[in-house]
């Protein structure tokens, strides 16, 4: 059956991510950010902008019970190290959510993933 398939294929993805597969099913609601932007154009890393690097850096948060992000990892590269650290660094700094909630309506641990574009300003 094909939703087996998928099922089993989005199991091994988070799997993949240090996430286990029954705790992501058991999260009802997903986390929700409280703010729509975490990074700005003054952020650029300065060396980065010099050399005109540009990237897409796919992200993994994890986020509390109380919301906050306690960890980043890089999931896809933007091909320019500085600019997926800096990504986790100002993630880390300045994300913050509305927690996730399991079945019964309490806050639970989760994570969120994401991409953000690093793109000069013009």
């Amino acid at each position: 059956c094909l939703s087996k398939a998928l099922e089993k294929c989005h199991d091994d993805l988070l799997a993949s991510w240090g996430i286990d597969p029954d705790d992501a099913r058991a999260i009802k609601q997903k986390p929700k950010p409280r703010e729509s932007h975490w990074i700005y154009d003054e952020d650029y890393p300065s060396a980065e902008r010099k050399q005109r690097n540009e990237g897409i850096v796919t992200y993994l948060l994890t986020v509390s019970e109380k919301g906050k992000t306690t960890g980043c990892r890089t999931l896809h590269s933007s091909g320019f190290p500085n600019l997926d650290k800096a990504t986790c660094d100002l993630m880390l700094r300045r994300s913050s959510f509305y927690p996730a909630r399991d079945a019964a309506g309490n806050a639970a641990a989760s994570y969120y993933a994401n991409h953000f574009t690093w793109q000069i300003p013009k």
